[in-house]
């Protein structure tokens, strides 16, 4: 499967920026056809917007800190999401 690499790395960035300053916490929802990502701020609200990407298994919901999830996605440049299996 392949994804566009710049799309979710900003749509993280966007998401990010409303995450818990602590935890960093970013939620991660794959269904059909698309990926959800999430955050919530006691302080500052909730965050949440989707992507549509080529997925067709099963759902499944999954957190990450989102920096560490943005420094594996960004080391390869768009090559590190070319070929991806979820």
């Amino acid at each position: 499967m392949e994804l566009d690499g710049e799309l979710v790395r900003a749509a993280i960035r966007r998401v990010a920026l409303l995450a818990d300053e602590h935890s960093r916490a970013l939620r991660l929802q794959l269904e059909q056809g698309r990926i959800e990502l999430s955050s919530s701020s006691s302080e500052y609200g909730d965050a949440h917007e989707a992507v549509d990407i080529p997925y067709a298994g099963p759902a499944l919901r999954v957190g990450f800190n989102y920096q560490y999830l943005l420094d594996c996605l960004c080391a390869g440049g768009n090559s590190a999401m070319d070929g991806m299996e979820l």
